[in-house]
């Protein structure tokens, strides 16, 4: 099953694509999904060849820091409210 994929591209990005896929004698659309191809290829290629890497920089350091503060995941809809209930009368 194929899906139909819309992009809008700035004009001076297509125009360098077309110019592109012309020297190669293909169509831009052609040049595109050989790319997205290429891509997931890759993704799934690094995704089995190494451990699942977070998606974000804070992520990584999830469970590795140690802290005396405890309950905060448990109390924090208290801890937003608190701070919420603060931020209204200090208006």
């Amino acid at each position: 099953m194929e899906r139909v994929v819309m992009l809008q591209i700035p004009e001076k990005t297509y125009a360098l694509l077309e110019k592109e896929a012309r020297g190669k004698g293909v169509e831009p659309a052609q040049m595109i999904l050989e790319w997205v191809n290429q891509v997931v290829r890759q993704e799934l290629a690094n995704a089995t060849s190494q451990p699942a890497k977070p998606s974000d920089t804070l992520r990584a350091l999830f469970g590795t820091l140690k802290c005396d503060v405890v309950g905060v995941a448990e109390n924090h809809d208290a801890y937003l409210a608190e701070s919420l209930d603060e931020d209204l009368h200090s208006v």
